[in-house]
């Protein structure tokens, strides 16, 4: 079983905060992330720049057991039973003054 825990603005739109998910051994970020959708479609916009699901958005975030995906094997990152996957989402805000 993969824990999959949401920050932010996935919390908000999954109206979950985490689940677990019973996966094969060896399943990918990718197929993992295409059973999320499946499950909240809304999440998409999050992921992905482009309307056909293969460039990741630059700023988000994806940890496998505290380490980015980024650092590992990106998307093809193989998952084990006893992964704990989390979805972050990094934004920058600029500061506003006023007078």
């Amino acid at each position: 079983m993969v824990s999959i825990v949401f920050h932010g603005r996935f919390q908000h739109l999954a109206r979950i905060s985490e689940i677990k998910l019973e996966i094969e051994p060896g399943l990918s970020i990718k197929s993992l992330i295409n059973i999320i959708l499946s499950k909240y479609p809304d999440l998409k916009t999050l992921l992905f720049d482009d309307n056909n699901g293969h460039k990741l958005k630059s700023r988000l975030v994806i940890l496998v057991d505290g380490h980015s995906i980024k650092l590992l094997n990106g998307l093809r990152t193989k998952l084990s039973t006893k992964d704990s996957v989390t979805f972050d989402r990094i934004d920058f805000i600029s500061p506003v003054g006023g007078g």
